[in-house]
């Protein structure tokens, strides 16, 4: 038999279910979340109730009148239940998104199968970045700190590909290509007499191998190398090609001496292409004012690294016989001049003959080149 002292309390617990519910109701007209937390005080002293035998009655009461209640009377508990689900989800939220971030991770992993990452990604990560740096940033005043970089708005939105950061939202998809990037400020001044500093781009830790490393530096140089410990490398440069070019013209011109009006058309012309079968000149559609024909060339096969195609040529005759040969990658504008000799300038122009040479590793792409700074 039910005590009349448990079966009263009961009553009560029926009588607070009830109260609680209609006022929830009432208030929820007009304020959604104050009608929450009534409905959470009332369902915590409910569930505190059961915790003792002296007012167990209580909660029996309330949790007996609420589900009567949801077998006859369903909308009236909507909110009831609603606010339980609530309140599961936003304790349970964290424990289903890491487990979804840890299957998203494996599956990415699974499809990286172990391997290096490509190599065009990493170089246009590095360059995206640092062109970011040259234009929210003067040169004598560059950010001191990979975390002062992120601070501008236009250098944030790569956060989530820098190594350190928190943000991993948007990695590990079917478009992470697996770079990753660091950046810092190094001792010595660029060419244009601007604050130096490395960008730096490498795999992500998690997949575990060793390389390749490319690197960026305030004078544009891309640089390569296999791992850690291996020496630096040119990763792309225009100068292979226009040497390449240059011989081209020469040897098509000596196959059929060219008359003064054909030479500024001469490599477009059979002899040029039988002088060099393995490229693919595609002509530009104009002449510039200083008479430059452009000219978009390719490497067949192409060259994975260092990379000595893709790359735009501008042809200047100066003369008959005589000729220029321009070319630049990112920040960098070469010349090779009538005498065949290299010129590069950084600055905002393009290159002359008074500029100075390339580094001798861009010179020869089959030497280890000297890395600036730490």
């Amino acid at each position: 038999m039910i005590s009349y002292r448990f079966g009263r309390l009961a009553v009560f617990g029926v009588g607070a279910f009830v109260v609680a519910t209609l006022l929830s109701l009432v208030v929820g007209i007009s304020s959604i979340p104050a009608a929450v937390v009534i409905m959470c005080v009332a369902l915590g002293g409910a569930l505190l109730s059961l915790l003792s035998s002296a007012t167990r009655p209580l909660g029996v009461g309330f949790f007996a009148a609420w589900l009567v209640t949801s077998v006859f009377e369903r909308d009236f508990t909507i909110l009831w239940w609603a606010t339980v689900k609530g309140l599961f989800t936003g304790v349970t939220a964290p424990y289903q998104k890491s487990a979804q971030d840890r299957a998203k991770l494996s599956e990415w992993l699974a499809m990286r199968k172990g391997g290096a990452p490509s190599l065009g990604p990493g170089s246009d990560l590095v360059n995206q970045v640092s062109d970011c740096v040259d234009r929210s940033f003067p040169p004598d005043s560059l950010p001191a700190t990979q975390r002062d970089l992120l601070t501008d708005p236009a250098c944030s939105t790569y956060r989530a590909w820098a190594l350190g950061e928190r943000d991993h939202r948007p990695l590990y998809g079917r478009n992470d290509d697996g770079w990753r990037w660091t950046y810092e400020t190094i001792v010595g001044k660029t060419r244009r007499g601007g604050t130096n500093y490395h960008f730096v781009a490498r795999p992500d830790p998690l997949l575990k191998v060793p390389g390749p490393i490319i690197e960026r530096d305030g004078d544009g140089r891309v640089l390569i190398r296999d791992n850690a410990t291996a020496p630096w490398q040119v990763f792309s440069t225009p100068i292979p090609m226009m040497k390449r070019f240059r011989e081209c013209v020469i040897a098509a011109n000596n196959a059929r001496p060219a008359d003064d009006k054909r030479w500024p058309y001469l490599p477009e012309s059979g002899d040029m292409l039988r002088a060099c079968r393995d490229w693919r000149l595609v002509p530009a559609s104009a002449v510039s004012a200083s008479g430059d024909h452009g000219y978009d060339v390719n490497l067949y096969p192409p060259s994975v690294w260092p990379r000595i195609t893709g790359h735009g040529i501008l042809y200047r005759v100066l003369s008959p016989g005589r000729f220029e040969i321009r070319s630049r990658s990112g920040i960098r504008r070469y010349l090779l001049d009538g005498d065949g000799n290299l010129h590069l300038t950084t600055e905002d122009r393009d290159a002359e003959v008074s500029d100075g040479p390339p580094e001798p590793c861009e010179l020869d792409i089959t030497i280890a080149c000297e890395r600036r700074g730490p």
